[in-house]
């Protein structure tokens, strides 16, 4: 995850609605709380999986996750109404990600699929002569201080 976030210009964190799933990766601090700090560095664009039978494309569901995840993106330093969009997408099926929901399946959902919001996302400017980052992967003791990233 650090290497290839260090390497992408925009990060998109999946996120599980099926029930227990968000709880467990979210609520009980483990993978979804680490993995928005580690896109911290990156443009970032959330989307939120709803396909799973548990759920099926409901929109309480979507708007819970929603608001349990966008104080805890503002505490981590995210400017929520410029650097987050909030999408429902079916990975397994590939709804909303390239062409839009239809009305059928989430009669709610009103906005652009996936590759639009992608594809609007304004990517800043690399500069060559800037400042070398590297995201630090391990150190440790060993005639010095040794960095690994």
């Amino acid at each position: 995850m650090i290497s290839g976030a260090a390497q992408a210009d925009i990060g998109v964190l999946v996120i599980s609605a099926r029930k227990w799933e968000f709880e467990t990766g979210y609520e009980r601090g483990v993978q979804t709380r680490e993995h928005v700090q580690l896109a911290k560095t990156l443009g970032y664009l959330s989307c939120n999986k709803v396909d799973d039978p548990t759920v099926n494309w409901s929109k309480e569901r979507y708007d819970e996750i929603e608001s349990k995840m966008i104080p805890f993106l503002r505490s981590s330093g995210y400017n929520v109404k410029k650097d987050v969009k909030f999408l429902p997408i079916s990975g397994l099926l590939g709804s909303n990600m390239k062409t839009r929901l239809d009305k059928s399946i989430c009669p709610w959902w009103n906005d652009p699929c996936l590759f639009i919001v992608l594809d609007a996302v304004e990517i800043p400017p690399r500069d060559p002569k800037g400042p070398f980052r590297m995201p630090i992967i391990d150190k440790f003791k060993d005639m010095g201080t040794v960095v690994m990233g």
